[in-house]
């Protein structure tokens, strides 16, 4: 496969401290503030892209959202199906966990991760959290990823629309992480193989952009071919940019 990633990840305009990191196969981008969008192309066989959000609250939480995926970006040449990548999530928990033993400051750190992987001709999804995953269909944005929060337990129940989601005082509430706990089990995670046919455009994101920016708005921007990234980043600042904004747009193709 080859793959064409537009990225950034910035502080945003209210916080102090940027907790996103973001994954670019052997790169990981963690506390950055950038201004202008970076571009990436790769036709490696095995390849990986994610973001992670630290949560805002808990203590050292740029810490945790970079350990995860470091575990991810190390180990991403031996990933092949779902097991592997399950068996590698498990052990981006149990670094959270020895950081936590180790330096009790450190107990209660977490973080949301989404991504993609590509091993030769076969994609991969992971996720946990409020990070998502969308893909462009024709002009129309769909979404691949269910957030493990409270905001989406109320829209699956009819209680708010997807739109109230995103201004939600519960919004920010998460029924599942990565979390330096103690515990060894993981929680709630979805890990699933991507139809065979993965060539497109595919965004991943942090809750600071979809909380800033509507989905009509997203669809516009990736519609602006070679502008996508900028758009989106725009937009967000536009909106007000109260969460850190980190985001990966990855255009696959057959190589």
């Amino acid at each position: 496969m080859r793959t064409e990633a537009r990225y950034i990840s910035n502080v945003g305009k209210v916080r102090k401290n940027n907790e996103d990191s973001l994954l670019l196969n052997d790169s990981v981008l963690s506390q950055a503030d950038m201004q202008q969008a970076c571009r990436l192309v790769s036709d490696d066989p095995a390849q990986i892209y994610a973001v992670a959000d630290g949560m805002g609250g808990h203590r050292k939480g740029e810490v945790a959202s970079r350990t995860v995926l470091e575990v991810l970006r190390d180990k991403r040449m031996s990933m092949h199906s779902t097991q592997d990548l399950t068996e590698v999530i498990q052990s981006a928990k149990t670094a959270l966990n020895w950081l936590a033993e180790k330096d009790k400051d450190s107990f209660g750190m977490g973080t949301t991760v989404t991504g993609i992987l590509i091993a030769g001709e076969r994609s991969f999804l992971f996720h946990c959290g409020d990070s998502r995953l969308y893909r462009l269909a024709g002009r129309c944005l769909e979404k691949l990823t269910v957030d493990h929060s409270m905001v989406q337990r109320l829209f699956d129940e009819g209680v708010i629309t997807e739109d109230q989601m995103r201004s939600h005082p519960q919004k920010n509430i998460l029924s599942a992480a990565l979390m330096g706990d103690m515990q060894s089990g993981l929680p709630p995670l979805e890990v699933r193989e991507i139809s065979p046919d993965c060539q497109g455009t595919f965004l991943l994101c942090s809750d600071g952009l979809w909380e800033g920016v509507g989905r009509s708005d997203m669809e516009e921007c990736l519609l602006s071919d070679g502008h996508d990234a900028s758009c989106l980043f725009e937009k967000a600042i536009s909106a007000g940019a109260r969460d850190n904004v980190s985001f990966i747009v990855l255009k696959i193709s057959k190589g």
